[in-house]
C-alpha cells in the first residue's frame, strides 16, 4: 500500500513557538552539517536524512531536544537509520527558508538526494516521535515515501515576464489595493488584523501612520492607537491573574517531572497573560497565539523590539500621548540592559523564552536570574537597532513623512516633539556602526553574523542584511553628514545591484546564488534604493526602484508589501 506524504509524525502535537538552547554540539545524536558532504553520506548508505531546524530563542526547540531528541534510544535509532542533519534557523537563513512551516521546531525528512519527504513543525513527543519514525524507516525501504510537492504558499518565486509599463494609476493601485486588505482585516475590538492569533505587523502599521499624516484621514491614526493600546496590554482591566509565587517557583525549577510539558501548556490555558510587552523587564515578546493579544510567545528577538520600539515613538511623535513613550522607553532600557555590550559596541540577538519565568513576580525572576541570550550579532537586528536609536535620539530620517523631498533638508526638531533627547542614544548607535564596518562589512557585503566568542563568520551574498545595512549607513549619513556614512552606504548598494539584481527583467534575487526574486524584500529593495535617490539624485537608484515595484503588478488577492506602499507614496509626488 503506498503511503501518503502525512504518515510520517502524522496527529503529531503543535505547540507554539517559544525559546531554545539548543546544544548539539554535545547531544548524543552525530549532527552533520547542512553540506554536500552529508547528502554523498546519505546516498552511499542509502538513508533518509533526518534534519532538525532549530533557533536559539526557541522554548518548545529545547523542550523537544530535551524531552525527546536527548533520549539514549532515541538518539541510537536516529543515527542508526539516519543521516542527521542540524540547522541553525538564524545562522543558515539560506536554508531555512526553502523549508517553511508554521513553527519552530521544524522536522524534515529528506531522501539522499535532498527531496523532501515530509515536513513537520512543532515539539514532537517521545514516544510518538520514535513510533512514526519507524513507519517512516518502513516506508522508505519498500519505495512508498514520495518527495513532497512545494505549494505556491511556499515559494514567491516570480514569473520570468518582463517587468510591467510603470505608472501612476499603478501605483495608486498598490496603495489602494493596501488600504483594502488592511481594513478588511483589521479587527476593531482587539486590534491587530485578524480574529485569531496576533502577529504585530509593524511595518504596516507604521505605514498606517504616514498615510494619516498624508492624508489627515484619522481612521488610520485610530487603527494604530487601537493596536498599540492592545500589544502593551494598556486596555486589559483588572490585571493579569496569576498562580501563587510557590507554585511558579516549584513549576519553574522542576523541569525534569515527565508531565512538566502537560503542567506548563496548562499554566497558559488556565491564567492569561495580556499584551506581548513585558511590564516588568521592558521589551516585547514576539506575538500573541489569542485574538485579545494573551498567551504572547515569550521569547525576545532584537529586531522584533527596534521594530516595535520605533512604532511606538512615531505614535508618540504624532500623538504627543506620554504612554507610547513610556513603552518605547521601557524596551530601549530593556535592550540597552540586556541586548547590548558595551565594551564591544554591539547587540546581542536574543532572549530565549521561558514560559514559567515570565508568570513570575518582579521579586521572583530576580530571586531565579533571566532567561539565557544568544550572543551573536546578525546584521540585520544590528541595523535595525541602529536605526531605532538615531529615531529615539531624535535624529533618524524614520520619524519624517516619506513624501518629504531632499532628505538633507528635513528639519531636526529639539527636545521631546520628535523623539527620545537621550543623547546615549546617538552614541550607541554609531559606535555599533563602527562595530558593523569593522567586522561584518566585507568586500562582499555584510556578513549575515558574527559571532566573537566562537570565532564565527558567516554567509554573504543576502538580499535583505545588505538592504538593512543601507538603510543604517544611509540614516546615520543624513544627520552627521559625514559622507564616509553615505560612502559605504553607496558602496553596499552598488555590491547589492551587480550581485542580487536582476538586469534582464528587474527584480532583486535572494540570495547570490540566484534562483527567487522574493516579494517582501524586493519591496525593502525598491524602497532603499529609492531613499538613496533622494539623497544623491542619481538616476541609477530611480531606474532600479521603478523597475523593482514594476516587476510585482498589485494583485487583488496579495496584500501590497507596506515597503511597496512607502515607495508608490513617494513616486505619485516625485
Amino acid at each position: 500500500m503506498r503511503t501518503s506524504i502525512g504518515v510520517f509524525l502524522f496527529l503529531i502535537l503543535f505547540l507554539p513557538v517559544s525559546a531554545l538552547s539548543y546544544t548539539h554540539s554535545t547531544s548524543l545524536i552525530q549532527w552533520h552539517e547542512y553540506s554536500d558532504g552529508a547528502f554523498a553520506i546519505a546516498k552511499k548508505e542509502n538513508k533518509p536524512v533526518f534534519m532538525l531546524i532549530t533557533a536559539i530563542w526557541c522554548h518548545w526547540c529545547n523542550v523537544y531536544e530535551e524531552k525527546s531528541l536527548a533520549d539514549k534510544d532515541m538518539a541510537g535509532y536516529i543515527n542508526k537509520n539516519f543521516i542527521p542533519i542540524f540547522v541553525d534557523y538564524d545562522k543558515r537563513k539560506d536554508i531555512s527558508k526553502q523549508y517553511p512551516a508554521t513553527g519552530l521546531p521544524v522536522t524534515v525528512i529528506l531522501s539522499p538526494k535532498g527531496e523532501r519527504l515530509a515536513t513537520v513543525a512543532g515539539y514532537i513527543p517521545k514516544e510518538r516521535l520514535l513510533q512514526n519514525l519507524k513507519t517512516t524507516v518502513w516506508s522508505f525501504k519498500s519505495g512508498d515515501m514520495q518527495p513532497q510537492a512545494v505549494t505556491e504558499k511556499e515559494t514567491e518565486k516570480r514569473s520570468t515576464g518582463e517587468a510591467t509599463r510603470f505608472s501612476i494609476r499603478e501605483l495608486k493601485k498598490i496603495i489602494s489595493g493596501f488600504k483594502e486588505i488592511v481594513l478588511s482585516n483589521y479587527d476593531p475590538q482587539y486590534g491587530g488584523f485578524g480574529k485569531s492569533q496576533k502577529i504585530p505587523y509593524a511595518d504596516v502599521l507604521e505605514v498606517l501612520l504616514y498615510l494619516y499624516e498624508d492624508e489627515k484621514d484619522k481612521k488610520w491614526l485610530d487603527i494604530v492607537a487601537n493596536s498599540l493600546d492592545h500589544m502593551a496590554g494598556l486596555k486589559q482591566k483588572g490585571g493579569d491573574k496569576k498562580p501563587d509565587s510557590a507554585f511558579l517557583l516549584g513549576l519553574y525549577k522542576n523541569r525534569e517531572g515527565k508531565d512538566w510539558v502537560d503542567r506548563v501548556v496548562e499554566l497558559q490555558k488556565m491564567y492569561k497573560i495580556s499584551g506581548i510587552y513585558d511590564k516588568i523587564d521592558g521589551g516585547f515578546f514576539r506575538y500573541a497565539t489569542e485574538r485579545d493579544w494573551s498567551r504572547p510567545h515569550f521569547e525576545k528577538l532584537l529586531s522584533d523590539n527596534a521594530d516595535f520600539i520605533r512604532l511606538y515613538l512615531n505614535a508618540y511623535r504624532i500623538t504627543k500621548n506620554d504612554k507610547y513613550k513610556m513603552v518605547a522607553e521601557g524596551s530601549l532600557n530593556y535592550v540597552l540592559k540586556t541586548l547590548y555590550n558595551e565594551k564591544e559596541n554591539r547587540f546581542y540577538n536574543s532572549q530565549r523564552s521561558d514560559i514559567v519565568y515570565y508568570y513570575l513576580s518582579e521579586k521572583d525572576r530576580k530571586a531565579v536570574g533571566s532567561p539565557d541570550v544568544d550572543r551573536t550579532a546578525f546584521a540585520i537586528s544590528q541595523s535595525k537597532m541602529i536605526i531605532t536609536l538615531l529615531h529615539a535620539a531624535g535624529l533618524s530620517a524614520f520619524t519624517s513623512p516619506p513624501l518629504v523631498k531632499g532628505g538633507e533638508e528635513r528639519l531636526l526638531v529639539k527636545g521631546d516633539e520628535r523623539g527620545l533627547s537621550d543623547g546615549r542614544y546617538k552614541e550607541i548607535a554609531l559606535l555599533s556602526l563602527q562595530f558593523i564596518q569593522k567586522n561584518i562589512l566585507t568586500e562582499k557585503g555584510v556578513l549575515s553574523y558574527y559571532d566573537p566568542s566562537k570565532k564565527e563568520k558567516g554567509l554573504t551574498g543576502q538580499l535583505e542584511e545588505n538592504l538593512w545595512a543601507i538603510l543604517a549607513f544611509k540614516e546615520a549619513y543624513l544627520y552627521t553628514k559625514d559622507k564616509n556614512y553615505l560612502n559605504t552606504a553607496e558602496t553596499l548598494a552598488q555590491f547589492v545591484v551587480i550581485n542580487l539584481y536582476d538586469k534582464k527583467q528587474g527584480g532583486f534575487y535572494e540570495f547570490s546564488s540566484k534562483g527567487e526574486r522574493p516579494y517582501l524584500l524586493n519591496g525593502l529593495a525598491a524602497y532603499t534604493m529609492l531613499e538613496l535617490y533622494k539623497l544623491t539624485n542619481k538616476a541609477e537608484y530611480l531606474k532600479t526602484a521603478k523597475e523593482t515595484i514594476g516587476i510585482f503588478p498589485p494583485d487583488k488577492n496579495k496584500p501590497s508589501s507596506p515597503y511597496f506602499v512607502r515607495g508608490a507614496m513617494y513616486l505619485i509626488q516625485e
